[in-house]
């Protein structure tokens, strides 16, 4: 869970099979007790600091990365001026077993009106089929000290200054961590620089880097500080990231643990799964030597469950439709229609396919807005004349030999005709006018839900034996005619009105989410910073 712009939270639905998150249904105000594991480590790197510091427990850490970059520049800046010595210490704190007390942990209201009136598919649509149970988060600080001596070997009363502040008393280490005897020092921006005054002089230039990750509220007390020039400071921000992770909601989300709805009590109970779909249980009449008689005790043919796997006399076939000859059949018993674990199975399949689907269609309408704005912000700078101007691309190699950059004209050609039509038109070019490309994706979209999205969720909300939506309980899509297109859930496939199916789009539609990706929304290549290596984009098309 790297994404910074999604929030997984306890009681939050979830959909496996499209990695995508729903609403919250459930009010958590209880949360079991989190189990902990502390690290800390103070260490020299003697070699390449990408490698030692990919070594437990600080293999992983956010920080290794930018670590790398930073001590690198600096052993390079600082070639020739002496031996250049790095010191890293580096605190963790994983929190897990963080789970929902399902015991004091109801559906929000609204979920359980939709249940409660077995509106399945809207509860699966918000919700998702699963959801989140616990969470397992790590927080994490490391600090790089980089400093230079005149000998090959670390300066020993600087390294052992250094050791003693950050680890403190061991016995009190969970509480804080205590100060070192370095002196004063000076700042400078961007790093915090540090020049020995009290300690020996083969020690100079003290830079210390410091990255903090998944911290809790700073506290807001005397000393609370995430950053350091000295020994001192550095102590502090230890003490200070230290008491920020305590928060058991702290931490950057690494897994979590989903739980489908179907084994949530309140699910059950406000859905009222108990309760069978109850049918009756048909058999054909037979006499006193077994033989299929009519209700007279003619002999006759008749077939039910006892001498036939899919009955077509007396019974139900395997889409249960129902057979009944008052002639030739009589009236068992009463039975489940289906078995109360595959009817759990169903659902939480069933609600993953809808999930799905419904992810597909959002996303296709979600482009097309994208792919509207673009085409307007395109016609803004054509008519500003700036037609001929060379736009950023986004996606691929900037800097690869011979690339061709799209200009303002061309780009607004493809984005409203396609890349078939190899020439750029004139405005009035009679051949293309109305074949718009978005009206095309526009009717995809239509075609999709018309042809497809629609007939299957009314199929899968059919009543069965007076339960809404019993039909989704009842049978898995690919089992149900109007759901199992399989090609319709994969992107990049629209339905065929001939066909009753879906088949691939056209070359045209299928191109334009990476023509979208590359260029959309647009932004001139004059627009970008020169300094030899055109960084970000600076500026867009003001409305």
């Amino acid at each position: 869970m790297k994404n910074k712009d999604i929030t997984p939270v306890l009681g939050r639905g979830y959909s496996i099979g499209v990695g995508g998150f729903h609403s919250v249904c459930m009010h958590v105000p209880v949360i079991t007790q989190p189990t902990e594991d502390y690290q800390y480590v103070f260490v020299e790197i003697k070699g390449e600091i990408s490698e030692e510091m990919n070594q437990d427990p600080m293999s992983g850490s956010p920080a290794l990365a930018p670590a790398s970059v930073n001590v690198e520049n600096e052993r390079m800046s600082r070639s020739g001026s002496g031996s250049v010595h790095v010191m890293v210490g580096y605190m963790k704190v994983e929190r897990y077993y963080t789970s929902v007390d399902e015991s004091a942990a109801p559906l929000i209201g609204e979920a359980v009106s939709l249940l409660q009136s077995k509106s399945i598919i809207q509860f699966f649509q918000a919700c998702g089929p699963n959801y989140i149970r616990s969470i397992r988060r790590t927080s994490d600080i490391t600090a790089v000290f980089i400093y230079v001596s005149a000998s090959k070997q670390s300066d020993s009363a600087f390294a052992g200054d250094m050791n003693s502040s950050a680890k403190g008393k061991e016995a009190d280490r969970r509480h804080r961590f205590s100060g070192g005897r370095l002196g004063q020092g000076k700042r400078s921006a961007g790093k915090k620089k540090f020049e020995r005054t009290s300690v020996s002089a083969y020690a100079e230039g003290l830079v210390i880097f410091i990255w903090a990750f998944g911290l809790g509220s700073i506290p807001a007390t005397e000393g609370s500080r995430l950053n350091a020039s000295n020994m001192n400071e550095y102590a502090a921000v230890m003490n200070t990231a230290f008491e920020s992770m305590k928060n058991p909601l702290a931490g950057q989300v690494r897994t979590v643990e989903t739980v489908p709805w179907t084994f949530n009590a309140a699910f059950q109970n406000a859905l009222d799964v108990s309760k069978p779909l109850v049918r009756s249980a048909y058999l054909c009449y037979r006499n006193a030597d077994g033989d299929t008689v009519f209700a007279n005790g003619t002999l006759t043919e008749c077939f039910d469950t006892r001498n036939a796997a899919q009955t077509k006399t007396c019974g139900y076939d395997a889409q249960d439709n129902e057979y009944f000859d008052p002639f030739k059949c009589r009236i068992e018993r009463s039975e489940d229609a289906v078995l109360p674990e595959l009817r759990k199975f169903n659902l939480v399949a069933n609600g993953e396919f809808i999930s799905n689907i419904a992810l597909k269609i959002r996303k296709d309408m979600m482009a097309m807005q994208i792919h509207l704005n673009c085409v307007s912000e395109l016609l803004k700078l054509n008519r500003g004349g700036w037609d001929d101007k060379l736009l950023f691309n986004r996606r691929l190699n900037r800097f690869e030999p011979g690339f061709v950059f799209f200009d303002v004209k061309t780009l607004l050609h493809k984005l409203m005709y396609g890349d078939s039509v190899d020439y750029v038109p004139l405005a009035d070019d009679p051949a293309l006018t109305g074949n718009y490309l978005m009206v095309t994706k526009l009717n995809d979209i239509k075609n999709l839900i018309i042809g497809f999205f629609e007939p299957c969720m009314l199929k899968m909300g059919e009543e069965k034996y007076n339960t809404v939506n019993g039909a989704m309980q009842m049978f898995h899509w690919t089992t149900i005619t109007e759901c199992s297109k399989l090609k319709c859930t994969f992107p990049g496939f629209t339905w065929n009105n001939s066909m009753s199916d879906c088949v691939a789009s056209d070359a045209d539609t299928i191109g334009l989410q990476y023509r979208l990706d590359e260029y959309c929304p647009p932004t001139l290549r004059d627009w970008l910073k020169n300094d030899g290596s055109e960084g970000q984009a600076v500026r867009q098309i003001e409305n």
